[in-house]
């Protein structure tokens, strides 16, 4: 679970407990959808994305998706790894894995390399756990 507690880093949690309010976080690089702030639409692309206020629609990115504590998504997220502190309706995909937190509640199915549901999340869906198969390096050539 290093991926996930790097993420909590990154997007402002550190090791502190996602109940606790939160300063802003200046993002390294990707998407912020500020706190108080409804958009309706798409988000697609490379990097990373921060939904922290209300959010309809589809997100697809290459990069890693966190939903805040006090946000709502409407919609399916696709992306390398997701963490839900806050309310998601919608299909969730991740290839290496989803982490529901304790105040996170989801609707709808998700399917991932990996999940951690954390004591307090709600989950109402169907959950998929695929390994990920792993890439076969091309056959040694042996010179004689």
């Amino acid at each position: 679970m290093k991926l996930f507690r790097w993420m909590r880093r990154f997007f402002g949690f550190g090791d502190a407990d996602v109940e606790e309010d939160l300063e802003p976080v200046e993002m390294i690089s990707g998407y912020l959808l500020g706190e108080g702030l409804i958009i309706k639409g798409k988000i697609t692309g490379e990097g990373n994305v921060r939904l922290l206020g209300r959010f309809e629609g589809n997100v697809a990115v290459s990069g890693h998706v966190f939903v805040g504590p006090r946000s709502e998504v409407d919609g399916d997220i696709s992306a390398i790894s997701i963490v839900v502190a806050g309310r998601v309706r919608g299909n969730l995909t991740a290839t290496d894995g989803v982490q529901i937190l304790p105040n996170g509640m989801l609707t709808g199915n998700f399917k991932s390399g990996s999940f951690n549901v954390a004591d307090g999340a709600v989950v109402k869906g169907e959950v998929w756990v695929e390994r990920s198969t792993p890439r076969l390096s091309a056959p040694a050539t042996l010179r004689v």
